[in-house]
């Protein structure tokens, strides 16, 4: 599992262009985005606050993702676009590499919750943001890429 410190080599800005699919068999709306990763608590958590827009109207997201040896991944996020007024709850830990992901469900008004998934990758040259929409079991369980952010130092 990386550890928080692989997280902090991240702290500063970045800016970077980011891709939204709202199905998989659909072409992605692009933009450009930002984002900022801080740490907070003493820093003992990492924050990463990003921008992006979607048919020009701008959009905000907020994450802190916590790395515990013991505990696992734990992240806490909200985005203006996809959580409204909710905060969703991500628990995981690193599926490869120096990558931090954690998994959370969102409800519909009808049917069983989704899925949601959150990758966080350092690279060499900057870090990636994923996220993937998750289908309900009953669905089938298949997960498709939602959102794809590449960054690099600003």
């Amino acid at each position: 599992m990386p550890s928080l410190d692989d997280l902090k080599q991240l702290t500063g800005q970045w800016k970077g262009h980011s891709s939204l699919w709202f199905r998989p068999d659909t072409p992605a709306t692009e933009c450009e985005t930002t984002a900022t990763l801080g740490t907070v608590a003493g820093g003992q958590l990492v924050t990463v606050d990003y921008t992006w827009s979607y048919e020009g109207a701008p959009h905000d997201g907020h994450m802190v993702v916590s790395v515990d040896e013991t505990e696992g991944v734990h992240m806490a996020w909200c985005d203006s676009f996809h959580m409204s007024t909710k905060l969703m709850d991500l628990q995981g830990a690193a599926v490869r590499g120096p990558v931090v992901a954690a998994a959370g469900t969102y409800s519909l008004p009808e049917g069983e919750p989704w899925g949601w998934r959150i990758e966080i990758e350092a690279q060499a040259a900057g870090f990636q943001l994923r996220m993937f929409n998750i289908l309900p079991a009953s669905m089938g369980g298949l997960e498709a890429l939602a959102v794809q952010s590449d960054y690099t130092r600003a």
